[in-house]
């Protein structure tokens, strides 16, 4: 997304922040304030968001040197884990045959292998 505010002002992160110890960049913070204000125009969300919700935003910049951010949420929302404002999910848990859900039964039954194997 690009900023609603200007960011003229702001000078650019150099480096990614460790997230458990550290001060929000300025732009990150703009861009958690402009996705706060986006979902408080999203009334059909209001009960779901009122019990907690885990988002994200990353500050960009793409090729043509344009700065902005993307944002992300956790799980599902809104009964689905696909809402165009948002980055797509890595895998779709939703869906039975893709990546996510195949894997797990592979590793599922690995785990069973191993567990018949240490019982016997």
């Amino acid at each position: 997304h690009r900023f609603r505010h200007s960011i003229a002002s702001f000078s650019l992160p150099t480096r990614l922040n460790n997230p458990f110890h550290y001060t929000p960049h300025p732009l990150c913070e703009l861009a958690a304030r402009e996705l706060r204000a986006y979902l408080c125009e999203r009334k059909e969300w209001t009960e779901e968001l009122s019990a907690g919700k885990m988002f994200g935003v990353l500050v960009v910049k793409d090729p043509a040197g344009t700065v902005g951010f993307l944002a992300a949420f956790s799980g599902n929302l809104a009964g689905s884990n696909s809402h165009e404002y948002f980055v797509p999910p890595i895998y779709d848990m939703l869906r039975p045959g893709d990546f996510f859900r195949t894997e797990e039964a592979s590793i599922s039954d690995l785990n069973r292998q191993i567990e018949t194997l240490e019982t016997a």
